[in-house]
């Protein structure tokens, strides 16, 4: 495990210095990295995110219209998909924070994955648990996750469904929801070791 944490903090230093990690998540993750029990190996702080897709579900085809790690207005969400008119399905989504953590031991990643459920994020779980030959824990990852998430359609075949003040209201608690999930996330931050 340490070989591949060191390898993912040199991975994770060269993110940052090309910007491309949320300003955000940043005190949260360097905690957890500053724990030989713990790296992480992705995460997002939440996000507020217009997109466009071809078909429902198809995400290699899926194009961000308009991506926020932060409150929006709803100015900006039309503005990001009243230029679209090629996608099928246009959604309007608010998503959690996510992270996902590499533990030593099984032990630890309980401990982490309960710390992260009392903090308020409930749909933290063990994501995934590889086995050694001899059916040891070897890789084990705890995605860390709120329940948090809004996502509707709003525009199918280039016409739009809500109206002003529909939008308005869907904005609004996208807006919520996002700083809802923030302030679990904070708790967590104050509750890690």
């Amino acid at each position: 495990m340490l070989r591949d944490k060191k390898e993912r903090m040199k991975k994770l230093d060269d993110k940052i210095c090309e910007g491309e990690v949320d300003k955000e998540i940043l005190p949260i993750i360097e905690k957890i990295n500053s724990n030989p029990n713990y790296f992480t190996t992705s995460s997002c702080a939440g996000r507020i995110a217009v997109i466009g897709l071809s078909e429902i579900g198809d995400k290699e085809g899926a194009e961000f219209l308009g991506k926020w790690h932060r409150e929006v207005e709803v100015q900006e969400v039309v503005k990001a998909y009243s230029k679209v008119k090629d996608y099928k399905n246009i959604f309007l989504l608010a998503q959690s924070p996510i992270i996902h953590v590499r533990c030593r031991t099984l032990e630890s990643a309980v401990a982490l994955r309960n710390l992260a459920a009392e903090s308020g994020l409930k749909y933290s779980t063990i994501k995934s648990l590889t086995l050694d030959s001899k059916n040891d824990p070897q890789k084990i990852v705890v995605e860390i996750l709120s329940s948090e998430n809004i996502h509707v359609p709003i525009a199918r075949d280039a016409k739009v469904y809500p109206d002003e003040d529909y939008l308005s209201f869907l904005v609004e608690n996208a807006n919520l929801a996002l700083k809802r999930a923030r302030q679990k996330l904070m708790k967590f931050k104050q509750n890690l070791p």
